[in-house]
């Protein structure tokens, strides 16, 4: 399998999280396949699927879903629909992600819902940092499930969105 790849220093991510990263795999890899994370046993399940999604192996044993969530996909993205507090706004879903991010031009009524904890600095994929707020996000839904109090940072998404041509209020 041939996948186009691109080289980017992670040396900074290694040294603040002491692992040794030798990638980071994405959308191109997956995009033929149905994913199925099991969390309890370390494992991620791959089936090849058709361009409708449907398995080309329809004989594996299929895993029954506790829920399922419609999502969008713009460009390498999955966008999906959720919920802070009532209101209805948009996150990436970032399987890699170690913790939630809510834009901090959010509507204030879903800032209501964000307890502050602390101020943070942030080092991502680029060297620079990024100072953030961090704290705990309630009243959080998405599909049929409440989730508990999430750790999560307020910064702004601003770049993100110009870059990617779309409005998202959060990561996943």
């Amino acid at each position: 399998l041939k996948v186009p790849a691109q080289i980017v220093d992670l040396h900074h991510l290694e040294a603040t999280k002491n692992i040794k990263i030798i990638g980071i795999l994405g959308y191109d890899l997956f995009r033929n396949f149905e994913l199925f994370f099991d969390f309890q046993n370390s494992l991620i399940i791959l089936n090849k699927v058709n361009k409708n999604g449907d398995r080309l192996n329809p004989d594996l044993p299929a895993e029954l879903p506790f829920d399922s969530l419609e999502f969008m996909l713009k460009g390498h993205f999955i966008v999906v629909s959720g919920e802070v507090n009532h209101i209805k706004i948009h996150f990436i879903l970032d399987s890699g992600a170690e913790v939630n991010i809510l834009d901090r031009k959010v509507n204030r009524i879903i800032l209501d819902s964000f307890s502050v904890v602390k101020r943070v600095n942030l080092l991502g994929v680029s060297i620079a940092e990024v100072n953030a707020t961090s704290g705990i996000l309630y009243s959080v839904k998405c599909g049929n499930q409440n989730c508990p109090g999430m750790k999560t940072l307020l910064l702004s998404l601003d770049n993100l969105n110009s870059q990617f041509g779309f409005v998202v209020q959060g990561v996943l």
